[in-house]
């Protein structure tokens, strides 16, 4: 039998959700079928390399200012323009050879008008109300619906609020969470990390992660640990992750005014931020709107408790099986008294971490997860 011809559709290549859970299930493709695929990328990013590395990948619409630049800019931008637009076409016509296609994201759809396909369409998306409706007002994204066979979610609340918004019925839909490897924490750079920060052998660490600004809730991160280090000044909190030079000196000036500046790091995007994470005692998730975080299933992977507000996506499907806590929505005051219990109880944190560990060990793993979405799409291509 051939081997199936799929085009892969991601957003972009930047270190965040999406795109991570699109490499572990590329290369679980790559590792465990014969596909032969192609990948179309949105916009580009410092993941392109991992993504060529599995399967010839192109970039839909590279901005021009990422090129080299030469004195004859006029004569280059014409070059640029035209060199892309017999690009597309050329994608065009593969896609229309192809079994199937693949998008991950809402982001992604508009890639899916452009390319008209004639085969099926499985359409994973990750995103919230939020998100969902900045995308789907905008003109380029109006045509897509025409030509998706199957949506997956990432969380029941994606799932519900997708079928209320698009009037899908529970058949179009299939519920997938996201999956990761195992992470893997490397001893002596992590003890590296704990001097480099200044963090005490046995001080309580509080963590989080994610792209610095308003939807991750990282104002809402300082407020807490203001709160916290007004009754428990030996507290540390450190933010893995990084954002543009305002919202970092905006987050940063907030902790100055608020005067916990000393007790808290924002590290920027790490390559391996499990050697990070093991130093956590509990991982926070301030987010506003988040569907399912990856960052939430690599801490509880390394048996750290998560506590996440209620109604803010999908994580309280997993923390509310025993391994975390759910407070209300925004409830910064709440989110703060979590942490200070189970910082009293060394028993409580274990127990919540340790189920956390196993929850995910037996559900979360690439191997058996990413073979569930497989699952999936063949089913859309059959």
């Amino acid at each position: 039998m051939a081997a199936k011809k799929i085009v892969f559709i991601g957003n972009e290549a930047k270190r965040t959700g999406a795109p991570i859970l699109m490499l572990h299930f590329l290369r679980w493709i790559k590792q465990h079928t014969d596909t032969d695929g192609l990948i179309i990328l949105r916009r580009g990013g410092v993941l392109e390399p991992e993504f060529e590395v599995i399967y010839p990948t192109y970039v839909w619409k590279r901005a021009f200012d990422q090129m080299p630049k030469s004195p004859l800019k006029l004569a280059q931008l014409a070059w640029f323009q035209v060199r892309n637009f017999w690009m597309q076409q050329s994608l065009r016509r593969k896609s229309r050879r192809a079994d199937a296609i693949y998008a991950n994201t809402i982001a992604s759809a508009d890639i899916v008008a452009a390319l008209s396909p004639t085969s099926p369409v499985l359409l994973h998306i990750h995103e919230l109300a939020g998100v969902l409706e900045t995308f789907l007002q905008k003109k380029d994204y109006q045509g897509f619906k025409q030509y998706v066979s199957h949506y997956v979610c990432v969380s029941e609340a994606t799932q519900e609020f997708l079928q209320k918004r698009l009037d899908l019925s529970a058949s179009q839909m299939t519920l997938r969470y996201g999956f990761i490897p195992q992470p893997i924490v490397n001893q002596q750079e992590k003890e590296k990390i704990r001097q480099r920060l200044g963090l005490p052998q046995g001080a309580f660490v509080v963590g989080a992660s994610g792209a610095i600004g308003w939807r991750k809730g990282s104002d809402l991160f300082v407020q807490m640990a203001a709160q916290l280090l007004a009754q428990h000044p030996e507290m540390y909190f450190v933010w893995v992750g990084g954002g543009s030079a305002a919202e970092l000196a905006e987050v940063q000036q907030l902790c100055q005014e608020k005067g916990i500046a000393q007790r808290v790091f924002w590290t920027g995007n790490q390559p391996n931020p499990a050697d990070y994470y093991a130093l956590f005692d509990v991982f926070l998730l301030s987010s506003r709107e988040d569907p399912f975080p990856l960052v939430c299933l690599e801490n509880a992977a390394l048996g750290k408790p998560i506590i996440c507000f209620e109604k803010a996506g999908g994580m309280p499907e997993l923390v509310s099986r025993d391994c975390g806590v759910v407070v209300p929505y925004l409830d910064v005051a709440a989110m703060a008294e979590a942490v200070e219990k189970l910082s009293k109880d060394k028993v409580e944190l274990q127990r919540l971490g340790e189920n956390a560990r196993k929850i995910i060990a037996e559900e979360f793993l690439v191997e058996k997860a990413a073979a569930s979405l497989w699952e999936t799409l063949q089913k859309t291509i059959n």
